[in-house]
């Protein structure tokens, strides 16, 4: 199982520009021109800085959350 499986074949992973490419989709579909990502520096990056905040705004303590998340590995 994976994280975001293939929209092809379900046992293997999605590719990354397949992410990419849906993440840009997605930004287009909401409005967002090239402008603006280029001046709010919106990237693939961007929702994972965005997810980490979110979580710490929460009051997840930053520490415990990272090493909880790599012990996994």
């Amino acid at each position: 199982m994976f994280i975001f499986e293939s929209f092809v074949k379900r046992e293997v992973p999605i590719n990354s520009t397949t992410i990419g490419e849906v993440f840009r989709e997605a930004l287009a579909a909401i409005g967002t021109s090239e402008e603006e990502k280029k001046d709010r520096n919106i990237n693939m990056y961007s929702s994972r800085y965005f997810y980490n905040t979110a979580m710490v705004d929460t009051g997840l303590d930053k520490k415990r959350y990272s090493k909880d998340y790599w012990s996994l590995y």
